[in-house]
């Protein structure tokens, strides 16, 4: 923490302030211009993994007694594993002593943090008769699922080739009527070709925490 505090500009009296000098209150969340992830760069501080490695996940569908839940609820269905975050949200600043600073942190912000890449597994990556994750029929009309897919939703799989491997429509096969299917070695291909694109993240809202006994950090200046 005592880093994160030191490398920022917004926490730093130039050793030329004359002494003593009135504090001021840091704002993180506003510094950040509300953007979830600037907070995350540069003021996040600590994090939690929650099953987010396979013996967690072994542990969660084998002994799901042992740990109170089920095996499969909402939030695992929807996101599996995941972090939960916490960063600086409010802070006050004083400078100590000439050369001295004390940083009293009064206020947390939690969050979670999931990451979703296009990338398949290692074996079924490499060639273009590999297998490759389904991402949805994709057309200027919007997205459409392909039931098959969805369940089963790796190309060149005889099980529903016929499926995936064509357009579908809806209504009339006119441009927002027509959906097309994407994989993930599509979705790569066309990050290559066009150098844009890159990893899908999502952040929760912020719950706040406020501190009875805010964290104290010393900085030197």
């Amino acid at each position: 923490m005592k880093e994160i505090l030191s490398r920022s500009s917004n926490l730093k009296y130039d050793k030329c302030d004359q002494f003593p000098k009135n504090g001021y209150k840091l704002d993180a969340w506003q510094l950040s211009g509300n953007d979830i992830q600037k907070l995350h760069k540069n003021y996040q501080f600590q994090r939690i993994d929650v099953d987010t490695n396979k013996p967690d996940r072994f542990k969660l569908f084998v002994f799901p007694s042992e740990y109170k839940i089920a095996a499969l609820d909402d939030l695992f269905g929807t996101i599996g594993g995941f972090n939960i975050y916490a960063a600086i949200d409010e802070a006050y600043y004083e400078r100590t002593s000439l050369t001295t600073a004390k940083v009293k942190i009064t206020r947390l912000a939690v969050y979670v943090k999931y990451g979703f890449n296009f990338y398949d597994k290692k074996e079924e990556r490499g060639n273009s008769g590999s297998k490759s994750q389904y991402l949805g029929h994709w057309g200027y009309g919007g997205l459409r699922l392909v039931l098959t897919d969805a369940l089963f939703g790796n190309k060149n799989d005889a099980t529903e080739q016929a499926a995936c491997q064509y357009p579908v429509y809806t209504n009339s096969p006119t441009k927002n009527c027509i959906f097309y299917p994407v994989f993930n070695s599509d979705f790569r291909k066309w990050q290559m070709k066009h150098k844009r694109g890159g990893d899908f993240l999502i952040y929760s809202d912020r719950k706040i925490i406020y501190l009875d006994n805010p964290i104290v950090v010393e900085l030197g200046l």
